[in-house]
């Protein structure tokens, strides 16, 4: 079962991006990221023109919002920045990590049997090396070793 994202809290996100906490509980937890339209709470959107601003401000459903640094914003959570959308996918990728593949070459891979392949290496199902005919043998991951 994979483990669930912690969070992190809004001063830690503006910690990370350099920003500036505006209003808001900086202790509050952001679990994900979201766009304007469809964030809610535990989630943290963001701002990159006035006019996205002034709706934000008042529709937002997002716990927290990400601004340029310019933005009065008042009554809200906000981290401002000078640039948003940078910070937007920084923070994204601190709340949601790409899950690392572990090393193998699964059983339904066809490799030739000249393939070149270095450690760690990840071979998903059914995957076909351009030399490789279905009617080649089916090897198994060695880790360390490479197909000559």
């Amino acid at each position: 079962m994979p483990q669930r994202n912690p969070g992190r809290t809004v001063a830690e996100l503006a910690a990370l991006v350099g920003g500036r906490l505006i209003g808001g509980n900086d202790e509050a937890l952001i679990t994900s990221v979201a766009s304007l339209a469809s964030a809610g709470a535990g989630e943290i959107a963001f701002v990159e023109d006035a006019k996205a601003l002034r709706s934000a401000r008042d529709s937002s459903k997002a716990s927290c919002l990400i601004v340029p640094e310019e933005s009065q914003v008042a009554g809200r959570c906000a981290i401002a920045v000078a640039r948003p959308k940078l910070a937007f996918a920084l923070i994204a990728e601190e709340l949601h990590p790409r899950k690392k593949m572990r090393e193998q070459i699964h059983s339904t891979a066809i490799v030739a049997e000249s393939a070149q392949l270095d450690a760690p290496v990840f071979v998903g199902p059914y995957a076909q090396s351009a030399s490789a005919r279905a009617s080649e043998r089916i090897h198994r991951f060695t880790p360390g070793l490479s197909r000559r």
